[in-house]
């Protein structure tokens, strides 16, 4: 897997985190030990139902080595995932599909919501996805259950997801058993309190660790014993055959002894919740012919165990009273009904979406939110993307307020590089938006077309109204409208005929400065360009830069040229320190030294220092 490019992978943050309103489909993904698991959810207006949900096996250090993410990615998906990602069925999915496909859509970026106990696999996830408009969130424990909630440092994700979708099915309180890689139950009581729970192996690891230290005995053979003993298992539950104590068979003993033990194990758990948990808090059972009963403060129900996991069924018909009397009754444990649920974890991250949406849809927005969040933008760069387009295409998906400074927003690239921009830049993002809008592709269809046009009329209206709502705004724009004007015909002229803009030095000359982590105290600038897209930088000696001259361009329009020279590299940090003339310091990323290098070869004669 190449390290070359920074992964897509940020832990949720709400509501920035939240789907745009016009995602029709939102994706999940959870990561366990032995699969992982996918679904399509619904948009915002559906509460992100799930609607599809598959399993597959893990990605392999083959398969990252087999082609292209995309192509790996493909493989792992059915066609309803296809579809929604690259806009085709079956065929070879490339970059340029999913790129063409993002366009079309009112919100262009995928967001994916991300549920892992494996972090490699996470970050192979997020590989996949590297070459596709996308916004991929990892769901922190605190998403589901607060520690208010009862939620413990070490309590898993995944669990914890199970548990959200049991509470949102049944109500509270509730039980959970999960028979996978590790056999779990997780219990709440009524006010969705988290009681706590067990862990112990899961069935296929008990039957494997039993047939690798007994492949020396009678009847057991090797680790392929573990999967033809959970047949065994299936088989004997399914016929309902007893299971018997004494048993005269290698192969039978050790699955009704494993059996047994599970099912006595829980049939405890299960009896210390009922008497502990639900009677003690709901009060009496209701009769399973009558149904819910409304009590004084709690409805009464029957209680019902929810089985999740690749064992549910199993587990589920092992410890149910009603089928074929496997084990027999205890008359202390309370009836009780037991149910499986598949893709528990897709309905929990379902839940969470749906109550953060409800939560922010009512927390006050100021207009300039309400106007900007979801808008497309365009900004032009030095360096041009992989197709030769020196105009990259963004969304705003978040405001950023703070009270040092002026007020910005966070615009999403669709290359998944990120930049805060301010008022007066982003009211030259829009414009430019709605006179170039998304990349020129002859070969779609009118509807794509239609689509880009919606997207262009926003973004135009949007930065009309800007200027109606903010005096500085509408200044900056009188001010800059000749120059904006040529930026614009620049853009449509590189669009359609593909001229290389590093030719022209006026517009390179317009190009910001990508932020830096410790900023000079000069004035930022504020230009109706953007930031110097970052070049891939070849293999170099960091310290070989060190007492270099550079050169930067400060002030309102970027016009005030600042000499300095670079003092030391941080080998931790990977920056190099700059001092300038003026005794103001700044630290530079690699790009920025390129840039800074180049800049100064190219003004050098005006280097006081060499006068």
């Amino acid at each position: 897997m190449s390290a070359e490019k920074k992964l897509n992978l940020t832990e949720t943050k709400w509501p920035e985190s939240l789907p745009h309103p016009h995602e029709e489909k939102v994706f999940s993904i959870v990561c366990g030990n032995t699969h992982i698991k996918w679904a399509i959810h619904e948009g915002v207006s559906m509460d992100f139902s799930p609607v599809c949900c598959w399993r597959t096996k893990l990605l392999t250090d083959d398969e990252m080595n087999d082609g292209p993410p995309t192509t790996v990615l493909a493989h792992h998906l059915p066609q309803a995932a296809l579809l929604a990602i690259f806009g085709r069925r079956s065929g070879q999915m490339t970059r340029k599909l999913a790129l063409e496909n993002s366009q079309g859509r009112l919100a262009v970026m995928l967001t994916i919501y991300l549920v892992s106990t494996n972090d490699e696999q996470a970050r192979r996830i997020a590989w996949c996805f590297q070459e596709i408009p996308t916004r991929i969130y990892r769901m922190r424990p605190d998403d589901f259950f607060s520690k208010k909630q009862g939620r413990y440092d070490t309590m898993g994700v995944d669990r914890l997801a199970s548990m959200k979708a049991v509470g949102d099915m049944i109500g509270y309180p509730a039980m959970v058993i999960d028979g996978g890689t590790c056999l779990t139950y997780t219990a709440c009581d009524t006010a969705g309190q988290i009681m706590g729970g067990g862990i112990t192996l899961g069935l296929m690891a008990k039957f494997s660790a039993i047939s690798q230290n007994s492949k020396n005995a009678r009847g057991m053979e090797a680790v392929s014993e573990a999967e033809q003993m959970i047949y065994s298992a299936t088989d004997m539950v399914d016929q309902g055959k007893k299971l018997e104590t004494f048993s005269r068979d290698t192969k039978q003993a050790v699955v009704s002894t494993v059996l047994k033990e599970y099912a006595f194990f829980l049939r405890e758990v299960i009896k210390k919740y009922l008497l502990d948990i639900f009677l003690a808090e709901v009060g009496t059972v209701a009769d399973s012919s009558s149904g819910d009963v409304e009590g004084t403060s709690h409805t009464r129900r029957k209680p019902e165990i929810i089985f999740a996991g690749g064992d549910a069924e199993l587990l589920s018909k092992l410890l149910n009273h009603k089928h074929n009397g496997l084990l027999d009754p205890d008359p202390e444990i309370p009836p009780f009904d037991t149910k499986c649920c598949k893709h528990l974890m897709a309905f929990g991250i379902a839940v969470v979406l749906k109550e953060k949406q409800r939560k922010f849809k009512e927390t006050p927005v100021s207009e300039m939110d309400k106007l900007l969040i979801g808008c497309r933008v365009a900004k032009q760069f030095v360096q041009p993307d992989d197709e030769g387009d020196y105009v990259y295409r963004g969304t705003i998906s978040a405001s950023i307020r703070d009270n040092q400074t002026e007020q910005a927003y966070l615009v999403l690239y669709d290359d998944v590089d990120t930049e805060e921009l301010t008022l007066i830049e982003l009211h030259a993002a829009l414009t430019l938006y709605a006179n170039v809008g998304e990349k020129l592709v002859s070969s779609l269809s009118g509807t794509f077309h239609k689509v880009v046009s919606q997207k262009k009329d926003a973004s135009s209206g949007a930065a009309n109204t800007m200027e109606e709502l903010d005096m500085q705004v509408k200044n900056s724009a009188s001010n800059n409208r000749s120059l904006m004007s040529a930026v614009v015909s620049k853009a449509q002229s590189n669009q359609l005929h593909g001229a290389n803009l590093r030719e022209n030095q006026n517009l390179s000359a317009v190009a910001t400065q990508k932020p830096v982590p410790k900023p000079s105290t000069k004035r930022a600038p504020v230009s109706p360009s953007s930031q110097t897209k970052p070049k891939k930088p070849k293999k170099r000696e960091p310290k070989m830069f060190v007492n270099r001259r550079l050169g930067k361009f400060f002030g309102d329009n970027e016009t005030d040229l600042f000499f300095g020279v670079i003092t030391s590299y941080d080998e931790k940090v990977k920056f190099w320190h700059i001092d300038y003339d003026d005794g103001d310091e700044e630290e530079y990323d690699e790009n920025d030294v390129l840039t800074g290098l180049e800049l100064y070869d190219r003004h050098k004669d005006l280097d006081p220092k060499l006068k």
